[in-house]
């Protein structure tokens, strides 16, 4: 195991995170300021809340017939918190502009310094990756960079496969589920 090496993993790893940090920043910059949900929820009170003005408007001088006192509020109650949204997050990102630009200036800048130092190959610059290739040599699994992206590459593997063994079981439990609840509605017994 070289020296060299594992200098170079931690200063590719302190890079790599940096950039997670600033991508990270950008994107909550770029996040909507309502969620779905929020965007219903406030949706469903707007309309509430107009469909009681133009039902005490209707009560009270008697202009407004039944159908706008129903479905004014429903376009209110739609609109609104879609406009609402949308200004929300023109006004975000206006604000947050520069700040974007600079960040993206940032990551290309730090892309180009791994790009001029680092052994270690683009496609591994994630945090998983160069976390594990750099405790691949501390747990003395590795003693070359190859073994440690060869390692890398396997334990990716695994994950990949039981995560499918996993959601495979998961099938397999819910359909055990539903042919017991189908044969018992049938006077068949489960196995």
């Amino acid at each position: 195991m070289s020296e060299s090496l594992v200098y170079n993993l931690w200063r590719t790893k302190t890079i790599v995170d940096e950039i997670d940090g600033l991508i990270s920043e950008y994107n909550y910059y770029k996040r909507p300021p309502l969620s779905k949900i929020g965007a219903v929820g406030v949706g469903i009170a707007v309309w509430w809340v107009s469909f009681v003005l133009c039902f005490v408007l209707a009560r009270s001088f008697n202009y407004l017939s039944l159908f706008e006192v129903i479905i004014v509020p429903l376009w209110i109650g739609v609109l609104f918190p879609q406009l609402y949204s949308w200004y929300m997050r023109e006004n975000k990102l206006r604000k947050h502009r520069l700040r974007m630009l600079e960040i993206e200036d940032e990551v290309e800048g730090k892309v180009e310094l791994l790009k001029s130092f680092s052994e270690v190959p683009r496609d591994y610059w994630y945090s998983y990756g160069v976390n594990s290739l750099l405790s691949y040599f501390q747990n003395k699994r590795a003693d070359t960079l190859k073994e440690a992206l060869n390692l890398l590459d396997l334990d990716i593997k695994h994950e990949e496969r039981m995560g499918r063994l996993q959601t495979l079981d998961m099938q397999t439990h819910q359909i055990r589920v539903y042919s017991a609840k189908v044969g018992h509605r049938w006077g068949n017994q489960p196995n």
